[in-house]
């Protein structure tokens, strides 16, 4: 029995079962983090669109203002105005960026964990959530100019516009959200040139200590409950295999939108705010000053906006992420 429980501890204390006794190599793992985040954005990127226009709807003002009704009506409005092509706005780009920062942020996790116990013993609650929260923070710092850009990607093709005045910010009126918004349809390299021109070589990195919080926060909880779901799962001698490891995702992902809400909202506000002539942000000086602004205009609830849309894409996002990573890593395993 001792041997028995050891065996499984072993199997289980990494972030997916996959390995079926064997240790994956590192490139396996790097490849399976990448290729099922990519194929998983093809079924979840509709909700992405809808989390981060959400973001952005009636910013700073009145809710009186807002032009969607929720997660669904924001992606039904979306549809019948833009059509297929605006809600798969920046798919590629996202398919892109979700291969990139994956790569890093699951493909990590693993190697990192086990350089903690040695692969000899269960990772504990706190190595977990270090690998985890390291795993994330390389991940965000490194790919944050693909999320700036996906974001102002998803935001084409709809104009939004943010209240300047009043909540600590700068003058009166009314300015748009983003350049992306002021000009349908542009593509990326259009995008980068707009960036590089009008904020330097610094302006791909804006809102990187939000994202490296939310990147840190959401991936050392995601990642560290799904590792402890299929622990419990092989105690309860749960079949091994696909069912299993989208419902252990699945709970793991209640738990990340939670933690990631508030920072998606202020990441999207951050990431599309106007600039002046000058590559100077207009609304937000940074993180803290962004949330504040938020909950003085819009209430607390303001920071959620989306959370609805925000589990419609990560549930499913993170359930078809994890399961696929370990088909592929089985898969592997078994040649």
């Amino acid at each position: 029995p001792n041997t028995e429980r050891t065996s499984r501890n072993r199997l289980y204390m990494s972030f997916n079962p996959a390995d079926e006794g064997h240790r994956s190599s590192l490139f396996v793992s790097f490849f399976a983090s990448a290729a099922g985040p990519a194929v998983a954005c093809l079924a979840t990127n509709p909700a992405d669109v809808a989390r981060t226009r959400l973001s952005l709807d009636a910013a700073l003002q009145d809710a009186s203002q807002k032009q969607y009704r929720g997660a669904v009506d924001c992606i039904r409005k979306t549809w019948v105005e833009e059509g297929f092509t605006g809600v798969q706005r920046g798919l590629r780009f996202a398919m892109v960026r979700e291969a990139s920062k994956n790569s890093f942020r699951i493909g990590l996790f693993e190697p990192l964990l086990q350089a903690q116990t040695g692969g000899s013993r269960r990772a504990s609650w706190r190595e977990r959530l270090l690998a985890g929260g390291t795993s994330g923070g390389v991940a965000a710092v490194v790919c944050n100019p693909l999320d700036r850009l996906k974001i102002l990607l998803q935001l084409e093709g709809r104009s939004f516009v943010s209240g300047a005045g009043g909540g600590g910010g700068g003058g009166g009126g009314a300015v748009a959200a983003s350049p992306a918004a002021a000009a349908p349809s542009r593509s990326v390299s259009a995008l980068v040139a707009e960036i590089a021109s009008r904020e330097g070589v610094r302006g791909f990195w804006r809102g990187t200590s939000v994202n490296v919080a939310r990147s840190v926060a959401g991936t050392a909880v995601q990642l560290a409950a799904n590792s402890r779901l299929q622990e419990a799962a092989a105690a309860a001698r749960l079949p091994r295999g696909s069912r299993t490891d989208a419902g252990c995702a699945m709970l793991a992902s209640f738990l990340l939108v939670l933690v990631i809400s508030p920072t998606d909202v202020v990441r999207a506000r951050l990431y599309s705010q106007p600039t002046g002539v000058d590559g100077a942000p207009r609304l937000y000086r940074g993180p803290l000053h962004c949330a504040w602004r938020i909950v003085a205009a819009e209430g607390v609830q303001g920071l959620f906006k989306g959370v609805v849309a925000s589990w419609m894409r990560v549930g499913p996002h993170t359930t078809l992420s994890l399961t696929l990573v370990a088909a592929i890593k089985r898969a592997a395993a078994a040649r």
